[in-house]
């Protein structure tokens, strides 16, 4: 049966995302303390406070570990500054886990040079904005420190720790009650920047034309896209009016008709 069921018409490409992932981001910058090793458990907490007119991204953490050999690292973040007891540690009590990742611990408790802990992390920061953050592995140093706030820039924000802030205590989901700490090493982290000119998607095309009814077919783009795109298909009876189709938010979406559809 070779009735034509549809016509391609045209594609909606409604945005693109603010923070495009493939090569639309400036240099790394990397905020590191100068604590002394003087002290650890299994979990340390600090702020990092994104002061730029844009978000940035969290991209590595390094520390340091008191043990050698096979450990796990984790970075928790909690939106908000951390501004007095964090309570425990786990999404029931509103922290998310941003990344998990094995390393080989080199064992250091007399320097505060740190190892990477964590590599290809994605973690968003809003502009103008402080989350809480906290870092995690079987033997993670810190230091114990004097009553006050410190304060570590680069590249536009702030690592801060100091009362109120650092605490340290054992693996999540318990509560760090050890307190004031801070964290020994470094964030790194990269600006993102926004898209610049529009998609040029080219032709909506599809794999059959026409088709049969209840038969799949797939439309999509004339020219491949770069990340950082959001899709939204919509379909028309008329090529009038316009509607969204809720799971059309890929690049090709896979349909099924039984009338003649625009997309």
């Amino acid at each position: 049966m070779n009735t034509q069921l549809f016509s391609v018409k045209r594609l909606s490409i409604l945005l693109c995302s603010f923070l495009a992932l493939s090569g639309m981001m400036n240099a790394q910058t990397t905020v590191s303390t100068n604590f002394t090793n003087n002290n650890g458990n299994a979990l340390v907490t600090f702020n990092f406070v994104n002061n730029n007119a844009m978000p940035v991204i969290i991209t590595d953490i390094a520390s340091v570990t008191g043990i050698n050999g096979a450990e796990t690292a984790e970075l928790w973040y909690k939106p908000g500054a951390i501004n007095g007891s964090p309570g425990n540690i786990s999404a029931a009590n509103g922290w998310t886990l941003a990344g998990s990742q094995t390393f080989t611990g080199v064992a250091n408790t007399t320097t505060n040079v740190p190892q990477t802990f964590l590599t290809g992390l994605s973690l968003n920061i809003p502009a103008g904005s402080t989350y809480g953050l906290a870092v995690d592995c079987n033997s993670i140093r810190y230091s114990t420190l004097a009553a006050g706030t410190y304060t570590f820039s680069g590249g536009g924000c702030d690592i801060v720790t100091g009362t109120n802030i650092g605490y340290g205590g054992g693996l999540p989901p318990a509560t760090p009650i050890n307190t004031p700490r801070g964290f020994l090493g470094s964030v790194t982290f990269i600006i993102a920047s926004p898209c610049a000119g529009s998609p040029t998607p080219g032709n909506t095309v599809s794999s059959s034309n026409p088709v049969c009814p209840n038969a799949n077919f797939t439309v999509g783009l004339q020219n491949a896209q770069g990340t950082g795109i959001t899709y939204q298909w919509q379909s028309s009876p008329d090529g009038v009016t316009w509607t969204n189709i809720p799971t059309g938010t890929n690049a090709n979406y896979t349909a099924n008709i039984s009338i003649a559809t625009y997309f």
